[in-house]
């Protein structure tokens, strides 16, 4: 099974697995809002959650990467694509 994790800091990460990523989508230029499913304990049946990175001026590139690691098409060895941002809010 293929992850991605998500970075704000050492102790902020969250590890979501590709096979629940439903959607993505370019808010913007600077933003890329990844939708999964049930990554909280949810109360209900489905539960659906999102992640917005922001990348100024690169939203589109980086949708792009996600969308090939997602796909295996990238070509490397690693298994985990780590995203790393800066500020909160992951």
């Amino acid at each position: 099974m293929r992850w991605i994790q998500f970075q704000d800091a050492a102790d902020d990460c969250h590890w979501v697995p590709v096979k629940d990523i439903h959607a993505m989508l370019i808010a913007d230029a600077n933003d890329v809002v990844v939708k999964f499913r049930n990554y909280t304990q949810p109360t209900e049946a489905v539960s659906d959650n999102s992640i917005t990175i922001t990348d100024t001026g690169n939203a589109l590139t980086l949708g792009k990467k996600l969308a090939d690691f997602m796909s295996r098409t990238t070509p490397g060895g690693a298994t985990t694509l780590v995203i790393k941002a800066s500020g909160d809010g992951i």
